[in-house]
């Protein structure tokens, strides 16, 4: 699973010999220290236990698949038995037939896959310390309570369902019940082959979401998701077959870590859609693909990362590094644009460097996987400091339905840097269209400016007959501009242009037409100019237009979050 025995020895031996990975080693160690000792506090709270929060047993399920990988990984580095016999504990736990753990609750299938994932990690991995009675109790634990629900999912006949769907459940559920049916294959032989094959073919309704420039139409907490277990399922196909069988090979799959790159900025990440506001993605699968796919630079980017603390050190990391890389002088492009996601970033210098802009926006489909009503808003950052801001993912368990989502002020425009036209108490009048899709017309870039064109025409086809919107860095990459034209159906069109600012931020409004936003000692000047004559200009609390909309607003006034906002009648 993930390694052969070559690698696994040579796994050893670069803890043994390379300073570097000595280093990720032992924090790896020690993390897996800090799980044997909290054994017994996380039962009592139910981590390791059979909890359904929301309808969902994946806290337990991520658990215990983060305790796998670090206590699997202690042993391998230390032959010290208190990790596998701590980990042997958990999966008795969770393996349980005494009713306390009936199943791994497959009316959520991610729940079943990250256990399998886990359950295959610490069976095979730590294989030659099992007992011949605790292999077979782990062997029909994963057969029993994910292989064979798994060959049972595959045959479902819907259209809406993981096998067939392009979304991370697709590949995170195929990756870890395929970790599962390789870990157990000379066990089970019929059921685990055809497990492997129905995964592969399901896979590819995936591997099409890269196409055609390696973008993710669900946001970047979800594309990171999906790539963990793409890594996973492809390493561990490699390691045991020799082939991946051409999996890697989908369109734009080997410039997709060019998407993650793109969003990130000097502060956080590009959050569009269902990202939190901070978001810590670790970027745990650079080793891999810069080993799969030949870039050496993204070797040097997460060494830098690892090296400087910005990121943890994950086991994972232990099998990829390439010891022959030991410097970190990548470099990267300033500028992506990326087809069908339709999202663009723009930025100043190297990624170390923050002094400089970093403007960030998307289009694409208006609904989607994850996706909220949000398609051209903009972040900006300059010195550091992130000034235009996306509030984030609203809580999964405050609406059961798209419709009902959408009803939630982080969902919808008003709760993004766009703009919203003719506003109602309509509940149904959501701001945009949800079937439009948004075209970047025009990409260009040179050494002191970058600007980009998104059509919203689609979006707002209710109002308008054409609506374009412009980005731009300008002043050497130091400065920002969003430009709206904008064609109105009617005349007497209200508009409301909204930009979120920087949590807890002082704002003065100097004038119409100018205002100083201040934070951590810093200030942004902002300008803003319209052809309507006579607007209004000014700060509100980040809270919808109607009352009819305000479902889920209040975290984000709570939270300090204002937005400027420009008025007027055209």
């Amino acid at each position: 699973v993930m390694m052969n025995k070559e690698t696994y020895n040579k796994v050893v031996q670069k803890y043994n010999t390379d300073n570097d990975v000595k280093e990720w080693g032992n924090q790896i160690i020690t993390q897996a220290d800090n799980y044997l000792n909290s054994f017994e506090r996380d039962k009592s709270k139910g981590l390791l236990a059979y909890t359904i929060k929301g309808g969902q047993l994946l806290d337990t399920s991520r658990a215990i698949y983060e305790r796998a990988k670090y206590l699997s990984m202690a042993y391998i580095l230390t032959k010290d038995s208190k990790y596998a016999d701590g980990l042997y504990r958990i999966y008795e736990i969770a393996g349980a037939t005494d009713g306390s753990f009936p199943d791994w609750h497959p009316s959520h299938y991610l729940d079943v896959s990250e256990m399998c994932a886990a359950y295959a990690i610490g069976y095979d991995w730590l294989y030659d310390y099992w007992s011949a009675e605790q292999k077979s109790y782990l062997e029909e634990t994963i057969k029993n309570r994910s292989l064979l629900d798994t060959r049972w999912e595959y045959y479902i006949d819907s259209n809406d369902h993981w096998v067939t769907r392009l979304s991370n459940w697709n590949i995170v559920c195929n990756g870890g019940n395929l970790m599962g049916a390789v870990a157990v294959c000379d066990k089970y032989p019929d059921l685990c082959a055809e497990n492997i094959a129905l995964a592969i073919r399901s896979a590819e309704y995936t591997m099409q979401g890269f196409n055609p420039s390696g973008g993710w139409e669900e946001g970047i907490s979800y594309w990171d998701y999906a790539l963990s277990y793409t890594a996973n399922m492809l390493s561990t196909l490699e390691s045991s077959f020799g082939t991946d069988f051409n999996l890697s090979k989908a369109p734009g799959f080997a410039d997709t870590y060019k998407f993650r790159l793109a969003c990130q900025g000097n502060d956080n990440v590009n959050n569009f859609h269902d990202t939190p506001r901070y978001s810590a993605i670790q970027s745990n699968t650079f080793f891999w693909m810069s080993n799969k796919f030949n870039v050496p630079d993204l070797t040097k980017l997460r060494l830098y990362n690892l090296r400087n603390k910005i990121h943890d050190a994950n086991p994972f990391d232990m099998i990829w590094y390439n010891t022959e890389i030991k410097t970190t002088d990548f470099s990267f492009d300033n500028d992506y644009y990326f087809e069908n996601v339709e999202l663009v970033t723009m930025k100043y210098g190297k990624a170390s460097d923050n002094t400089g802009a970093w403007l960030s926006f998307h289009g694409g489909k208006g609904t989607t996987s994850h996706s909220h009503l949000d398609t051209g808003t903009f972040l900006f950052e300059v010195g550091g400091i992130r000034w235009a801001i996306d509030l984030g993912k609203e809580g999964y368990s405050y609406y059961n339905s798209q419709q009902e989502k959408l009803n939630f002020y982080k969902l919808r425009p008003e709760g993004h840097n766009l703009y919203v036209i003719n506003p109602s108490d309509d509940i149904g009048n959501f701001g945009q269209t949800t079937d439009h899709f948004a075209k970047v017309t025009k990409f260009e870039t040179g050494e002191n400016i970058a600007f980009s064109i998104l059509d919203l025409s689609q979006a707002y086809e209710e109002n308008v007959i054409d609506a374009k919107r412009g980005y731009m860095l300008s002043d050497n990459r130091r400065s920002g501009i969003i430009r709206d034209e904008i064609t109105f159906k009617e005349k007497n069109s209200e508009i409301y242009w909204f930009m979120h600012v920087v949590e807890n931020a002082e704002i003065n409004i100097e004038d119409k037409h100018t205002a100083y936003i201040t934070s951590n000692n810093k200030t942004l000047k902002f300008m803003i100019d319209s052809d309507i004559e006579d607007y209004e200009f000014g700060v509100m609390y980040a809270k919808p237009l109607s009352e009819e909309t305000k479902l889920g607003s209040m975290n984000a006034e709570r939270d300090g979050n204002k937005k400027l906002y420009l008025k007027g009648i055209y």
